[in-house]
């Protein structure tokens, strides 16, 4: 999705056709991707039984809010155990491996 965004830089006014640039435009969400960084982590479940997968993108710092982890999860950006994951709440027990932007984390 391309618009066409017009701004003043240093007095002269300028066009964009890359609103993702732009400064004064904010996209909405789904319209940019996290860089990949292939890092693998390790959460430890301690004396819990499972973790919700949305408080876990949280927990890890992977998502700023709890919505922007649903919405990544409805727009079926995570993988857990090599398959893509659309459940938000999906429990996650010991062993699953999830994998999301580039980043690894193994439940342990």
């Amino acid at each position: 999705m391309f618009v066409c965004v017009k701004f003043a830089l240093n007095g002269l006014t300028q066009f964009s056709e890359h609103a993702l640039k732009d400064a004064y435009f904010r996209p909405p969400f789904p319209f940019f991707t996290a860089t990949t960084t292939n890092t693998m982590h390790e959460f430890d479940l301690r004396d819990h039984e499972f973790i919700p997968l949305n408080d876990l993108l949280k927990i890890m710092q992977l998502v700023e809010t709890g919505g922007e982890a649903n919405l990544r999860i409805t727009y079926r950006e995570v993988q857990v155990n090599g398959a893509v994951e659309t459940q938000k709440r999906k429990k996650l027990r010991k062993g699953d491996v999830v994998e999301f932007g580039g980043e690894r984390i193994v439940i342990r």
